[in-house]
């Protein structure tokens, strides 16, 4: 029979919640041939023995240890990628999805089934789109809320260009249709996460949307994204600089959308406070823009500090406006 959904879940010392996660899938109803591939990244306190142990158990669950040791510290988005290109390779469905093991899915509500089915009726669009849940962590599951507010219908059809100027959503909230073509793991690599899985996959067709829920995002203190936010640094990057480059055919959609605009102010902002990025970064910012580079690596001068109070107030307007200018940074090809 030909596999339809491939289901993977990476994991890092997370041995009780991959169990959870686990008991979370298998409790789905699909009525269709899936498999659950589990990608561990070097776990040391027990998560791999679950793995191996719920592969021995269960026929659809597979287990593979990724080595991601290249990287250092563990709570990466780089190691994420990796763990997540690890067991990509393994995938052999018409569909795949991504689940991480500190995540899990409402029973009852069967969102992988219905987005699988409204891709086999929507055979251009490249992606199913639903909602999602929050929850904090240690709170009750009754505490579950719908994290964004926009409203769509199901069987609405988004193009990939409406998507990213109105909509964001967490790649967990996709099930995605496979482009056997391009194999995501030798062109991201490591980049393979977060809204970088979302940008590659809709440059191949049109979002079918499903108005329901079903993946619960548990917020962590201990998470990649709130160490993220504390630093300040890598959140503006992986979102408003990075994936540009990976994915230069919605470069210019990109940076039109209002919520992306605010987060290249961010970047303005970092600028302006003197922060200085970690090396890493300043290479992406190398290659995508000079003068940001140059202002990050070196002391403003004043004629600096002036094109940057003119680059915020000049996004400012195009927020407050909703301006459809596509393209910000031309603005500075007027003032440099």
């Amino acid at each position: 029979m030909t596999m339809i959904l491939s289901i993977i879940v990476i994991s890092h010392n997370q041995k009780e919640l991959l169990k959870r996660c686990l008991e979370s899938i298998l409790a789905q109803s699909l009525p269709f041939e899936h498999e659950i591939i589990v990608s561990d990244d070097a776990s040391s306190d027990g998560t791999w023995e679950v793995a191996l142990d719920y592969a021995a158990r269960y026929s659809q669950i597979q287990a593979y240890s990724c080595d991601t040791t290249v990287f250092n510290p563990a709570n990466t988005s780089d190691r994420c990628g990796w763990n997540k290109c690890n067991a990509y390779q393994y995938a052999t469905g018409k569909y795949i999805t991504h689940v991480d093991a500190d995540d899990f899915l409402v029973k009852g509500k069967d969102v992988y089934r219905k987005q699988v089915e409204l891709l086999e009726q929507n055979p251009s669009c490249s992606c199913c789109m639903a909602n999602i849940f929050d929850l904090n962590e240690n709170e009750d599951v009754s505490k579950v809320k719908i994290r964004h507010k926009e409203e769509f219908q199901t069987g609405e059809i988004l193009s990939a260009e409406k998507y990213i100027r109105y909509y964001f959503r967490q790649f967990q909230c996709f099930v995605f249709r496979r482009n056997s073509e391009i194999d995501p793991v030798k062109k991201y690599g490591g980049y393979y996460d977060d809204t970088v899985i979302t940008d590659h996959h809709i440059q191949f067709g049109d979002i079918v949307c499903l108005n329901d829920a079903g993946y619960v995002y548990v917020h962590y203190k201990s998470s990649i994204w709130s160490k993220q936010i504390e630093c300040g640094d890598d959140v503006a990057f992986a979102h408003a600089i990075y994936v540009a480059i990976l994915i230069p055919k919605w470069k210019f959609a990109f940076h039109s959308s209002p919520m992306h605009l605010g987060l290249i102010l961010n970047v303005v902002r970092l600028i302006q406070s003197g922060h200085r990025l970690r090396e890493d970064n300043l290479r992406w910012v190398q290659r995508f823009d000079c003068f940001l580079y140059h202002a990050f690596n070196r002391e403003l001068t004043q004629t600096d500090k002036v094109r940057l109070a003119l680059l915020s107030l000049y996004i400012r307007v195009l927020r407050k406006f909703r301006l459809g200018f596509r393209a910000p940074y031309q603005f500075l090809s007027f003032i440099i």
